[in-house]
């Protein structure tokens, strides 16, 4: 995938009930949880970086500013990250975007240079790793802020549940498992 002709939505909602605080401000490696995937981010060439968030504010801005990001509030309350995709991918300037988690640690980038770009038709290009589908490091076309939209509508808040409902191709990265691992309790 050509990354600058692709948009990349952080999203960095969530209210981080398990981990007791909001872990996107986490240390990791000097800096925050964000600030490590933005710093990568940044110099991937994407064509725009979308900071999806629940409610923006004065550290938001900075943020994004420092980063060249824009930020994507959320419309809706407590509606989970496919709110926050509904909303980053209405306003995308690309047919693209990959869409990732703030709370990944260790994910790499290069795996998504290696893939094309979805086949017509195709809607969402979502990774399966050991078996496990990872709906919030994955590529979507412009188009599914509509599908969001409409299950949010119908009461529908889990990923999962719409992506297999619709266009969606899946493609196994196993071997970059370690790239999907998220950080949820203070455990992890």
């Amino acid at each position: 995938m050509d990354f600058s002709r692709m948009s990349l939505l952080i999203a960095a909602g969530g209210q981080s009930r398990r981990m007791g605080r909001d872990k996107r401000w986490l240390s990791w490696q000097g800096r925050s949880l964000l600030e490590a995937l933005l710093e990568k981010a940044v110099q991937q060439g994407f064509q725009e970086i979308l900071l999806c968030i629940d409610t923006p504010s004065r550290k938001w801005q900075k943020l994004a500013g420092s980063y060249g990001a824009r930020l994507v509030p959320d419309e809706q309350s407590c509606c989970g990250p496919m709110e926050g995709l509904r909303c980053g991918l209405s306003v995308l300037r690309t047919k693209y975007a990959l869409a990732v988690s703030c709370d990944l640690p260790f994910f790499d980038f290069r795996p998504y240079k290696e893939l094309a770009e979805p086949a017509p038709g195709v809607m969402a290009l979502v990774p399966v790793a050991d078996g496990q589908k990872q709906p919030l490091a994955a590529v979507y076309a412009r188009e599914m802020a509509g599908v969001f939209q409409t299950a949010l509508r119908h009461g529908e808040r889990r990923l999962g549940r719409v992506l297999e409902q619709g266009r969606t191709a899946y493609v196994d990265f196993s071997a970059w498992r370690m790239g999907f691992f998220n950080v949820n309790t203070p455990a992890e």
